[in-house]
């Protein structure tokens, strides 16, 4: 599961905020990983 969380961070930039503003959640194998823009 890590590998895939890690193959994510690589595709997404988790420093750059939604141009909505609104926070991303991402479900992942159960496990809800949300981030919070800004």
């Amino acid at each position: 599961m890590w590998s895939e969380l890690r193959g994510l961070k690589d595709e997404i930039d988790f420093g750059t905020p939604p141009r909505d503003g609104s926070p991303v959640t991402l479900d992942i194998d159960d496990v809800t990983v949300t981030v919070p823009a800004g």
